[in-house]
């Protein structure tokens, strides 16, 4: 793993979405993306700087456990599409958020990066939600995954 920046904390715009909703392990998320790819392609929405692809965290893994988290695999939207029976469309309000850019060599690397902006926001006294914190998946940069990794902050009063 690689930091590939700072984290900076930002008030993220209101963005469409198209979805679907997976409730359980991590590797059943891949079977909601392959019904959003197909979707996508069948929609033109192959714009990989505009269209990029992100799994939001509807819950807290270290709450609810492994078997009730629930994620959506999600595609950012530069036009009007219809849903279907699968495929749900939404307007995602991330608000403030805690963001990090990251290179990854493998898979087994998120587990690290998700602790690291834990570690940041905790050791920066910040109030935050698992609930509603996001990957957002970049263009690949030498064969490697690139994720800005996205945990909402509560607004102070």
């Amino acid at each position: 793993m690689k930091r590939l920046n700072e984290v900076r904390v930002v008030d993220l715009r209101s963005i469409s979405i198209a979805h679907v909703n997976h409730k359980g392990d991590f590797q059943g998320i891949g079977k909601a993306y392959s019904k959003l790819s197909k979707w996508a392609r069948q929609q033109g929405l192959n714009n990989k700087k505009i269209n990029k692809t992100l799994t939001i965290y509807h819950n807290d893994i270290d709450v609810v456990g492994i078997e009730n988290l629930e994620q959506s695999a999600s595609i950012i939207l530069d036009k009007k599409c219809e849903p279907t029976k699968e495929v749900s469309i939404k307007e995602f309000k991330p608000g403030k958020c805690a963001i990090r850019r990251y290179e990854l060599n493998s898979f087994f690397e998120f587990k690290d990066v998700w602790l690291d902006m834990k570690n940041f926001v905790d050791n920066h006294e910040l109030e935050f939600s698992m609930a509603g914190s996001f990957e957002v998946y970049q263009p690949k940069q030498n064969n490697k995954t690139v994720v800005d990794i996205c945990i909402p902050i509560k607004k102070s009063s």
